[in-house]
């Protein structure tokens, strides 16, 4: 991972890229891409991580939109597991990830789910580097309290974004939709998605009641 040129002048840039390299090589755990090592090379900064062979899960979505395959409910369970396991280890180090979405968790050509990109990771031992009232994230998978900006992020914030992706996967979409940022966002703190047996019937209520809980 490169980082751009243009935002060598920037500290906040160059504060954030260095945070995801320390916080990547805290974290070792199957579930969580590697990082081998970090540097400068010829005036750029990079980050040396594991090659993961594989498609991202917006990846896999994508196509099984295409082919109007659904993904199974047992393998979106076996990869929401694999995420949350990864999540706990990242919560256990003192990191919220804060930008857990599909096309940030890859599923390998062996079958392991790695979460991938820490560029945006929060580290509860160290300062903000988030202007107060800045949004940060991803906007259809943001927890409340990311959206008003009005709240301490733990790993309920990931928990929320988790929950949002196990609801796109097994739906087919993202639990809000709307055509500006702004309603999207009102959506997210007023309104409750549908229930997820309005697009896949026969889904197992245990199933529901987890997306539901991790949304909550």
């Amino acid at each position: 991972k490169i980082m751009a040129p243009d935002a060598f002048g920037d500290p906040t840039h160059v504060e954030r890229f260095l945070r995801e390299a320390r916080a990547i090589a805290r974290l070792r755990h199957p579930n969580v891409v590697a990082i081998h090592g970090a540097g400068e090379e010829a005036g750029l900064r990079y980050l040396a991580m594991e090659y993961v062979a594989g498609a991202s899960l917006a990846e896999v979505l994508a196509e099984s939109a295409r082919s109007g395959e659904r993904v199974s409910v047992d393998e979106a369970l076996r990869v929401g597991a694999d995420v949350a396991r990864a999540l706990h280890a990242a919560h256990e180090a003192g990191f919220v990830h804060r930008d857990v979405k599909p096309s940030n968790i890859r599923v390998a050509d062996d079958g392991r789910v790695v979460l991938l990109d820490f560029g945006v990771v929060h580290d509860t031992g160290a300062a903000t580097l988030t202007a107060t009232g800045a949004f940060c994230g991803s906007p259809p998978y943001a927890a409340p309290e990311q959206v008003t900006s009005s709240a301490v992020l733990d790993a309920r914030t990931d928990v929320y974004a988790l929950g949002a992706t196990l609801y796109e996967v097994l739906a087919g979409v993202v639990p809000h939709r709307a055509p500006t940022r702004a309603a999207l966002f009102r959506a997210i703190l007023e309104e409750q998605p549908a229930a997820l047996r309005t697009f896949i019937g026969g889904l197992p209520r245990d199933v529901e009641t987890v997306v539901g809980k991790a949304m909550e």
